[in-house]
């Protein structure tokens, strides 16, 4: 059976390009190709990434090492095999340095087989730890009905907001501490599920009603967390607090009816000085506790 990957090969000899492809062949492999040999092809040729690079070590414009140094500036990891009719050890070695993963002769094809194997393989076990990571994080620092960061990852953000404002006394930014009113009459009547359901949604609106650069979380239940960056003035956190509450106020469709819920909400901005982050939800929870009982 064949193995389908995206090949790039760096070589000015186009014959040599051909003898590696039948190489290539020989052991199985059925790659989609392109083959460069100029510096500035070779840039857009890595966007798409490829998934293996084979490369002559030296061509007229450039060589292996700039090669890998151009790969590694973009912040790539591309496995990339040198490829060379005449190739010193200790240049090799600094090949390896620069970022290759293996090298060979063009006088000894015959272990490209295993070399690109090995090369795809460890791609793949790359892709697998990075994707286990990211769920992980996923899992540990965001909320699992919702989707949204949870406590810990918005008091990590909230934290670096305040040593920032130490830095910067100009920098304004504030916490909303949101509760979905409601809510509890929704989960008697039409049950927990239905209640999940507003939850998400009321989520998507939240994060539809903030800029890119402000975080959403779900504290607990029907909790929210918002943290507004980079203010002009601390009053915009009012006004923002009032557009999010209308937000929230319009309708939500569920089953064919209109569902009607309400947000209670608490403010503290940066300009209070804070030294904690734990201080501003402390104060943000205590000025909704005020809000509601009114």
């Amino acid at each position: 059976m064949s193995v389908p990957f995206r090949l790039l090969i760096l070589e000015d000899c186009p014959t040599d390009a051909d003898l590696m492809l039948e190489m290539l062949h020989t052991f199985g492999f059925d790659p989609t190709w392109t083959r460069v040999d100029k510096e500035s092809d070779y840039i857009s040729s890595l966007d798409p990434c490829p998934d293996l690079i084979l490369s002559d070590f030296s061509m007229p414009q450039f060589d292996a090492r700039r090669a890998l140094h151009l790969m590694k500036e973009r912040g790539l990891d591309i496995p990339f095999i040198v490829v060379s009719g005449c190739i010193g050890e200790d240049v090799a070695v600094q090949c390896m340095k620069d970022g290759a993963c293996d090298y060979l002769l063009k006088d000894r094809l015959a272990r490209l087989g295993a070399a690109v194997t090995h090369a795809l393989e460890r791609k793949h076990l790359q892709e697998e730890k990075k994707a286990v990571e990211e769920r992980l994080f996923h899992e540990t620092f965001h909320d699992a009905l919702t989707g949204l960061p949870n406590r810990a990852l918005f008091l990590e953000r909230l934290d670096r907001s305040l040593l920032r404002s130490k830095r910067d006394q100009a920098y304004v930014f504030a916490v909303l501490l949101l509760k979905m009113e409601g809510l509890a009459a929704i989960n008697e009547t039409l049950g927990p599920s239905a209640s999940d359901q507003l939850l998400i949604e009321a989520s998507q609106r939240l994060s539809r009603h903030v800029r890119s650069l402000d975080s959403v979380a779900r504290l607990a239940g029907d909790e929210f967390l918002i943290l507004l960056d980079d203010l002009k003035t601390a009053t915009n956190a009012g006004r923002v607090a009032t557009r999010i509450q209308q937000a929230v106020a319009l309708p939500f469709a569920f089953g064919g009816r209109e569902v009607n819920l309400s947000a209670g909400l608490g403010i503290t901005a940066s300009p209070t000085g804070y030294n904690s982050p734990e201080n501003m939800l402390r104060d943000a929870g205590a000025a909704l506790r005020r809000a509601t009982s009114l």
